[in-house]
């Protein structure tokens, strides 16, 4: 295949495919004898795999039961490959093509936003030794936690699988007893909520933290990317946010028979977990009251940071949607972020992902209810189960066992198109067409308000 060719081929697309590649894939290994306990259908396999690919955490039959060692085995590969493969593709795919020319560099640049990629092996390495790495060390504390729960073999492979799961954003794709961490056991829950919040961060931040100690060592000077302080300042504010409105809304609920330090470490696991993570709960969601669900809802639509296991709109594109608000009030002609100003397209790209995300959990509501008529749900029951699909959070009021063949297909392709992004999706499945110049526009005024 040519260069020009190749030149021409969407990264967005090789996302796509390679998703599907990966769930198809899994979807077989699942179906072997060898893997399952029982028979299981080939749309819940499917379902399934696309959950732990997508690293989601809804499931239409108990993983716990349905499979075995082997089983659980693929579901822990497609949970890694789907947190990590994803984005070391794309690395790879725009190391690869880098040299094909200017055209091909910004295709792959406008996707990934990244400007500079002078070592790919180098990132790439760094991420799996990042992830792996930190992947082991929450396998020892966990298992530390666990140890005397299971026997030994079953121990250690249950704590790689938590540590793999949480490190992937999908601690809730557990095989612990019941699916649920004792509110009371602190090693677990501190281990999980960390896990969780470093692989929310992304690998391009934590590589930027890791430089920033080195260069500390070496008595040298290294400022972080306006990327990275956005992701840490961003994702701390959301995560300060959530714990104190989860610590005062369920302080005399769900953690009413717990101690104060139990009720803020637990109000800090949940705040972390369920920025699209596939919560690992301590209780179930429908002992929370509706602000908890609420507040749930919208951290979990918010997300994680871009580069990362995580999902929802990215706080990177709040923090933009944020500051074009605020440039609007103040009647800026420019959006800037911490004396940096903002890209145009840039400020275009995030409030499209934010539309087409609100777009999309709208109509896919508005056909689960279609598709589910009859059944005793309300409409929090279908937004919340849509927004965690799209979020890749995990979270179910209960609905997910009982949904329709059509259902389950809405549900598997929330999860997709959540898990890549709305704008990506749009890119992989668009016509191709003919480049054409752009034409500039007389430019005309309109009532706004």
């Amino acid at each position: 295949m040519g260069s020009r060719k190749l030149s021409k081929f969407s990264p967005s697309r090789t996302i796509l495919i390679s998703v599907f590649i990966t769930i198809i894939t899994g979807t077989l290994l699942l179906g072997l004898p060898i893997a399952r306990t029982t028979y299981v259908s080939w749309l819940d396999l499917f379902f399934t795999a696309t959950s732990v690919t997508c690293v989601t955490g809804l499931f239409t039959v108990p993983i716990q039961t349905t499979f075995t060692r082997f089983g659980h085995t693929i579901l822990m590969l497609l949970m890694q490959i789907g947190a990590l493969g994803l984005i070391t593709m794309t690395l790879f795919f725009v190391g690869l093509f880098k040299r094909f020319g200017i055209s091909t560099q910004f295709m792959a640049g406008q996707l990934l936003e990244v400007e500079k990629l002078r070592n790919i092996r180098r990132l790439v390495l760094s991420i799996v030794v990042i992830a792996v790495g930190t992947e082991l060390i929450g396998t020892i504390f966990m298992y530390s936690s666990i140890r005397n729960l299971y026997p030994p073999a079953d121990a250690w492979f249950y704590s790689i699988f938590q540590a793999v799961a949480s490190f992937c954003n999908a601690p809730g794709v557990t095989l612990l007893k019941d699916g649920i961490i004792p509110p009371n056991n602190a090693i677990l829950l501190s281990t999980s909520t960390l896990l969780v919040f470093f692989g929310g961060m992304g690998f391009i931040v934590w590589r930027e933290i890791l430089y920033y100690i080195k260069s500390i060592f070496r008595k040298r000077r290294h400022l972080f990317s306006l990327h990275s302080k956005i992701v840490l300042t961003v994702s701390t504010a959301i995560v300060l946010g959530a714990s104190a409105l989860f610590f005062l809304f369920e302080r005399g609920n769900t953690m009413a028979n717990l101690s104060f330090p139990y009720q803020i470490l637990n109000s800090v696991f949940h705040a972390v977990t369920s920025r699209s993570s596939g919560v690992l709960s301590v209780v179930d969601l429908n002992n929370f009251i509706l602000p908890t669900i609420f507040v749930i809802m919208i951290i979990s639509f918010i997300g994680s940071a871009p580069g990362s296991p995580g999902s929802g709109i990215k706080v990177t594109n709040l923090a933009i949607f944020f500051a074009a608000v605020k440039a609007t009030i103040y009647g800026r002609t420019h959006v800037s972020i911490m004396g940096r100003k903002i890209a145009m397209d840039q400020i275009y790209k995030s409030i499209s992902i934010i539309f087409l995300s609100i777009i999309w959990i709208i109509i896919a509501t508005m056909l689960l209810m279609l598709t589910e008529a009859g059944k005793d749900w309300n409409l929090l029951d279908i937004l919340f189960e849509n927004i965690s699909a799209f979020a890749n959070l995990g979270l179910t009021t209960g609905i997910t066992k009982t949904l329709s063949m059509l259902g389950k297909i809405f549900i598997i392709t929330g999860m997709v198109v959540g898990r890549i992004g709305g704008l990506t999706f749009l890119l992989a499945i668009r016509k191709i067409y003919k480049e054409k110049r752009e034409v500039t526009y007389p430019e005309e005024r309109i009532m706004l308000s």
